[in-house]
């Protein structure tokens, strides 16, 4: 990968990371105010996102 590829990729890694901590903030709130299943699903599309971005990540710095 080029250096200007691997700033892009590290730049939208970044850009995802941001809007995870917010799914995140969500799926707490939607579990708080009894919204378990909402809640739930949110859990587990922030985990495979998050798997995602490290597998991207390690596959970048290679």
């Amino acid at each position: 990968m080029k250096k200007y590829e691997k700033m892009n990729a590290y730049n939208n890694i970044q850009n995802i990371r941001k809007s995870l901590k917010r799914l995140k903030k969500l799926s707490h709130s939607c579990l708080n105010v009894g919204y378990t299943v909402l809640g739930r699903e949110l859990k587990h599309l922030y985990n495979n996102i998050e798997k995602e971005c490290a597998e991207i990540k390690d596959n970048v710095h290679k």
